[in-house]
């Protein structure tokens, strides 16, 4: 698995916003983070969609967060950028399994406690993040 480039940024502009607290340009974040402006508005857009940060139109405005530093976690950053969160089809919302024997499959059992690893691991918070840095 391997987590895109929309997600890399999402999580570093949301980083960069918790610790300038107050709004923040896409100028500014384009420049001190080194992400392209239409990345910016990209990944913003994904990210207020979320309702993990908002904005503010015009010459004062930019980003905030919406939401603590605590109450945000890498999950939630992932969820609102990658298009699935699963490990393998099978997991997902349509629940498609190629061998039809999805109450008893083993490799199926492995695949779910390993998301649920993963997912447990990303709950990390914002904050939490920050600390560990």
């Amino acid at each position: 698995m391997q987590l895109t480039t929309t997600t890399d940024y999402g999580t570093k502009i949301i980083c960069y916003l918790a610790q300038n607290k107050g709004m923040v340009s896409a100028t500014i974040l384009s420049s001190k983070l080194g992400i392209p402006m239409n990345y910016i508005f990209k990944v913003t857009k994904l990210l207020k969609s979320a309702n993990l940060i908002q904005s503010i139109d015009g010459q004062k405005g930019g980003y905030a967060l919406a939401k603590a530093a605590n109450e945000i976690t890498v999950l939630d950053i992932t969820m609102a950028t990658e298009k699935t969160m699963h490990l393998i089809h099978c997991l997902g919302d349509d629940k498609y399994c190629s061998s039809d024997e999805k109450k008893h499959c083993k490799i199926r059992l492995f695949y779910e406690e390993l998301e649920s690893i993963v997912y447990d691991k990303m709950s990390i918070t914002i904050e939490d993040l920050m600390i560990k840095e």
